[in-house]
């Protein structure tokens, strides 16, 4: 059997090592709805104090009043309900009313002092949809926060000029879309493998997620595949490290530009990689496999299986990585097309 970085252990034991380390660190879905309670809660602990000083002038005191009850009504929705809504669509609701709460705060608080707050207030949500919702919908709500503000001022014109209007939306805009772009490059950083540019194993079980959620709602098949290049150390010992990286830069580039948008390839250690291929078959992810070896004259071996419904990532990696394992120890070749020149010649890898 071909040399392999992982020193030549078994498969199942480096499965369940990943495993423990996926399920120890889990991505809570729920995290987001929390800290928009905690923040609704405290916004509204904050109103209702300001609602209870008996010397404060009494129209003040029932819009904060008002405004205390909503958000505190509203939180106990974020908390119940909104986090059954599929697609995280729930967040995105969430947002957009509590949007609506500071824009009707705006156009209604009597004190100059009040709108300056609310749109501090605002800031709070701009950064909230920058860090944890997809640049699209970011951009969409920061929209929507420039609407609600620039509408709430209009209809209370209570800071003295127009400058003061936009100074607070150019703060809102400009804070909410510098937390938007350092959260999208840690995102980057975190999610994807440097070298290669496909996902490392976190962004591959973040990613895959929600592609077996549509498959276990439309009844189509996801297919794995594990592959694992021949001879790597050698060619590593033989040509060094950095032409061992260049290669397998070149490889994988060669790789995304035959995959299809919706397949996920991941670096899964090493020379070992994963692909997860929603809507395919497992017959279909062979033939897509085998196409991949017309695109780089490098060598390989796979292994393929089925993520079924219900089953866990790493489970299912396992089933294919077996398969790579005893395609290696077999020297079972996989089905290769024309490619070319250097592409079938014994299994070694370019010079």
């Amino acid at each position: 059997m071909t040399d392999r970085l992982d020193g030549g252990r078994s498969p199942a034991s480096s499965f369940g090592r990943t495993r423990s380390r996926a399920h120890t660190d889990p991505a809570d879905p729920l995290t987001p709805f929390r800290i928009l309670v905690v923040v609704q809660v405290t916004a509204a602990l904050l109103a209702g104090l300001l609602g209870a000083i008996p010397a404060a002038d009494p129209e003040l005191r029932r819009a904060d009043t008002a405004i205390a009850l909503a958000l505190l009504a509203f939180s106990t929705v974020v908390w119940f309900v909104l986090p059954r809504f599929r697609d995280d669509i729930g967040l995105d609701i969430a947002i957009t009313i509590d949007i609506c709460i500071a824009g009707f705060a705006a156009a209604f608080v009597p004190l100059q002092s009040g709108q300056f707050e609310v749109g501090l207030g605002l800031v709070i949500f701009g950064v909230f949809a920058a860090y944890f919702r997809p640049r699209r919908r970011f951009l969409a709500h920061l929209l929507f926060i420039a609407v609600a503000w620039t509408a709430g001022a209009a209809i209370n014109p209570r800071l003295p000029t127009v400058t003061d209007v936009v100074v607070v939306l150019l703060a809102i805009c400009g804070i909410s879309l510098m937390v938007s772009t350092m959260a999208e490059r840690l995102r980057s950083q975190a999610l994807y493998d440097s070298l290669t540019g496909t996902l490392n194993r976190r962004g591959l079980e973040l990613l895959a997620a929600p592609v077996a959620a549509t498959a276990a709602r439309t009844g189509t098949p996801i297919s794995l595949a594990m592959i694992d290049l021949d001879s790597f150390k050698a060619y590593n010992d033989e040509h060094g490290h950095i032409a061992g990286d260049l290669l397998l830069a070149d490889l994988t580039d060669a790789w995304q530009r035959q995959l299809r948008g919706t397949d996920l390839i991941a670096r899964y250690g090493g020379d070992e990689f994963a692909l997860v291929l929603p809507r395919t078959s497992e017959a279909e992810a062979r033939e897509l496999v085998s196409r991949l070896t017309a695109a780089h004259p490098a060598r390989w071996s796979a292994g393929f299986g089925l993520w079924h419904p219900g089953e866990d990532l790493y489970d299912a990696l396992a089933h294919a990585d077996r398969a790579l394992f005893a395609a290696k120890r077999s020297r079972t070749p996989l089905p290769q097309q024309p490619g070319p020149a250097g592409a079938n010649d014994g299994g070694t890898l370019p010079a």
